[in-house]
Protein backbone atom coordinates (compact mmCIF):
# COMPACT_ATOMS: atom_id res chain seq x y z
CA UNK A 1 0.00 0.00 0.00
CA UNK A 2 1.39 3.90 -1.02
CA UNK A 3 1.07 6.07 1.87
CA UNK A 4 -0.87 9.00 0.43
CA UNK A 5 -3.51 11.01 1.95
CA UNK A 6 -5.91 11.63 -0.58
CA UNK A 7 -8.30 13.30 0.83
CA UNK A 8 -6.50 16.20 1.97
CA UNK A 9 -7.28 17.68 -0.84
CA UNK A 10 -10.49 18.05 -0.42
CA UNK A 11 -10.46 21.53 0.84
CA UNK A 12 -8.88 22.52 -2.36
CA UNK A 13 -11.90 21.31 -5.00
CA UNK A 14 -13.92 23.81 -6.57
CA UNK A 15 -17.67 23.15 -5.29
CA UNK A 16 -21.06 24.82 -5.32
CA UNK A 17 -24.74 23.85 -3.60
CA UNK A 18 -26.96 23.59 -6.42
CA UNK A 19 -30.79 22.39 -5.49
CA UNK A 20 -29.83 20.57 -2.11
CA UNK A 21 -26.34 18.69 -4.32
CA UNK A 22 -23.41 19.67 -3.90
CA UNK A 23 -21.23 19.83 -6.82
CA UNK A 24 -17.94 19.75 -7.76
CA UNK A 25 -16.31 21.22 -10.26
CA UNK A 26 -14.02 18.88 -12.82
CA UNK A 27 -10.79 20.20 -14.58
CA UNK A 28 -11.28 17.56 -16.84
CA UNK A 29 -14.31 17.34 -18.15
CA UNK A 30 -14.49 21.06 -17.53
CA UNK A 31 -17.93 20.98 -16.10
CA UNK A 32 -19.88 20.94 -12.94
CA UNK A 33 -20.54 16.75 -11.60
CA UNK A 34 -22.63 15.60 -8.21
CA UNK A 35 -20.65 14.90 -5.51
CA UNK A 36 -20.70 11.89 -4.89
CA UNK A 37 -18.36 9.40 -2.30
CA UNK A 38 -16.71 8.10 -5.55
CA UNK A 39 -16.07 11.15 -7.59
CA UNK A 40 -14.74 12.66 -4.80
CA UNK A 41 -11.70 10.14 -4.58
CA UNK A 42 -11.85 11.11 -8.09
CA UNK A 43 -10.95 14.64 -7.82
CA UNK A 44 -8.95 14.66 -4.94
CA UNK A 45 -6.61 12.02 -6.85
CA UNK A 46 -6.40 14.29 -10.16
CA UNK A 47 -5.49 17.32 -7.88
CA UNK A 48 -2.75 15.23 -6.12
CA UNK A 49 -1.38 13.56 -9.37
CA UNK A 50 -1.44 16.85 -10.96
CA UNK A 51 -0.20 18.73 -7.97
CA UNK A 52 2.31 16.42 -6.38
CA UNK A 53 3.49 14.82 -9.25
CA UNK A 54 2.96 17.54 -11.92
CA UNK A 55 0.96 14.81 -14.23
CA UNK A 56 -0.43 17.39 -16.99
CA UNK A 57 -4.31 17.70 -16.68
CA UNK A 58 -4.52 18.22 -20.39
CA UNK A 59 -2.89 14.09 -20.40
CA UNK A 60 -6.02 13.22 -18.17
CA UNK A 61 -9.28 11.91 -18.95
CA UNK A 62 -11.45 11.10 -16.68
CA UNK A 63 -14.82 8.51 -16.96
CA UNK A 64 -14.73 7.48 -20.56
CA UNK A 65 -16.44 4.45 -22.18
CA UNK A 66 -14.67 1.45 -22.91
CA UNK A 67 -15.57 -2.32 -23.92
CA UNK A 68 -14.96 -5.02 -21.66
CA UNK A 69 -15.97 -8.69 -23.32
CA UNK A 70 -18.87 -6.68 -25.14
CA UNK A 71 -20.43 -4.94 -21.99
CA UNK A 72 -19.95 -1.10 -21.89
CA UNK A 73 -17.83 0.48 -19.12
CA UNK A 74 -16.70 3.72 -17.65
CA UNK A 75 -13.00 4.11 -16.80
CA UNK A 76 -12.17 6.52 -13.57
CA UNK A 77 -9.01 8.32 -14.61
CA UNK A 78 -7.12 7.25 -17.85
CA UNK A 79 -3.26 9.19 -17.78
CA UNK A 80 -1.90 9.20 -21.31
CA UNK A 81 1.90 9.96 -21.69
CA UNK A 82 3.69 12.54 -23.90
CA UNK A 83 3.23 9.96 -26.74
CA UNK A 84 -0.31 10.32 -25.89
CA UNK A 85 -0.43 6.31 -25.21
CA UNK A 86 -2.19 4.80 -22.39
CA UNK A 87 0.00 5.07 -19.04
CA UNK A 88 -1.45 5.03 -16.22
CA UNK A 89 -5.41 3.52 -15.85
CA UNK A 90 -6.76 4.68 -12.04
CA UNK A 91 -9.89 2.94 -10.58
CA UNK A 92 -11.51 5.00 -7.72
CA UNK A 93 -13.90 3.68 -5.20
CA UNK A 94 -15.79 5.52 -2.24
CA UNK A 95 -13.55 5.99 1.40
CA UNK A 96 -15.99 3.39 2.66
CA UNK A 97 -15.28 0.40 -0.06
CA UNK A 98 -12.18 -1.78 0.42
CA UNK A 99 -9.51 -2.23 -2.10
CA UNK A 100 -10.15 -6.31 -2.31
CA UNK A 101 -8.65 -8.58 -5.07
CA UNK A 102 -12.31 -7.74 -6.41
CA UNK A 103 -11.40 -3.75 -7.42
CA UNK A 104 -7.73 -5.46 -8.79
CA UNK A 105 -9.82 -7.60 -11.17
CA UNK A 106 -12.52 -4.85 -12.09
CA UNK A 107 -9.29 -2.58 -13.20
CA UNK A 108 -7.25 -5.34 -14.44
CA UNK A 109 -10.42 -6.48 -16.99
CA UNK A 110 -10.44 -3.12 -17.87
CA UNK A 111 -6.81 -3.47 -19.20
CA UNK A 112 -6.95 -6.32 -20.59
CA UNK A 113 -9.83 -6.69 -22.42
CA UNK A 114 -10.37 -3.16 -23.97
CA UNK A 115 -7.17 -3.57 -26.47
CA UNK A 116 -7.12 0.50 -26.75
CA UNK A 117 -5.66 0.45 -22.75
CA UNK A 118 -2.49 -2.04 -22.28
CA UNK A 119 -1.25 0.10 -19.92
CA UNK A 120 2.30 0.02 -17.83
CA UNK A 121 0.82 0.66 -14.09
CA UNK A 122 -2.84 0.02 -12.86
CA UNK A 123 -3.62 2.20 -9.48
CA UNK A 124 -6.53 1.63 -7.09
CA UNK A 125 -7.88 3.83 -4.72
CA UNK A 126 -10.42 4.61 -2.23
CA UNK A 127 -8.82 8.06 -1.19
CA UNK A 128 -7.50 6.23 2.67
CA UNK A 129 -5.76 3.10 0.91
CA UNK A 130 -3.82 3.94 -2.73
CA UNK A 131 -2.17 0.56 -4.52
CA UNK A 132 -0.03 0.98 -8.00
CA UNK A 133 1.30 -1.95 -9.79
CA UNK A 134 3.55 -2.15 -12.08
CA UNK A 135 1.98 -4.82 -15.16
CA UNK A 136 4.80 -6.89 -16.75
CA UNK A 137 3.39 -8.06 -19.53
CA UNK A 138 5.65 -10.62 -20.71
CA UNK A 139 5.31 -12.53 -17.37
CA UNK A 140 1.37 -12.25 -16.65
CA UNK A 141 1.95 -10.69 -13.64
CA UNK A 142 1.51 -7.30 -11.54
CA UNK A 143 4.55 -6.26 -9.62
CA UNK A 144 3.48 -3.79 -6.60
CA UNK A 145 5.03 -0.66 -6.23
CA UNK A 146 5.99 1.47 -2.80
CA UNK A 147 5.37 4.60 -4.75
CA UNK A 148 3.54 6.26 -7.73
CA UNK A 149 4.99 6.30 -10.96
CA UNK A 150 6.69 9.72 -11.29
CA UNK A 151 5.63 11.43 -15.04
CA UNK A 152 7.69 9.81 -17.60
CA UNK A 153 10.17 12.82 -18.68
Amino acid sequence: MIRLDLLSKVNQLRTKKEAEKTLVFDPLRKKWIVLQPEELVRQCLILWLHEELQYPLQRMSAERGINVQSLSRRYDLLVYDKQLQPWLLAECKAPKVALSDRVWEQAGQYNWFDERLRVPYILITNGIETNCSKINYAEHRWEPLDALPNWPE
